[in-house]
């Protein structure tokens, strides 16, 4: 990053790195929610929404740490998908 008078300018590797990253993960979102839509629903909810974890399990009737196994587990296939690209 450059500095100067208050201002930084992003490095140019840096914006590519983000537009890559954020398109990997918009085809990894596209792709869970083809494959298990409930888990694509719920990290959508929280990450995206900001729905608590404790509100989600309050709607599916489930303990808190039964719906954060349950988003834990749409994270980690969130990620694997990301990473195959």
């Amino acid at each position: 990053m450059i500095h100067g008078a208050g201002v930084s300018t992003p490095d140019p590797r840096e914006i590519a790195e983000r537009r890559d990253e954020m398109r990997r993960l918009r085809a990894a979102l596209v792709r869970l929610e083809e494959c298990d839509p409930y888990a694509s629903v719920l990290v959508k909810l929280h990450y995206v929404c900001g729905v608590r974890l404790a509100t989600l399990a309050r709607l599916e009737g489930v303990c808190t740490a039964t719906m954060s196994q349950r988003l834990n587990k749409a994270v980690r296939r969130l990620r694997e998908m990301a990473e195959t690209g």
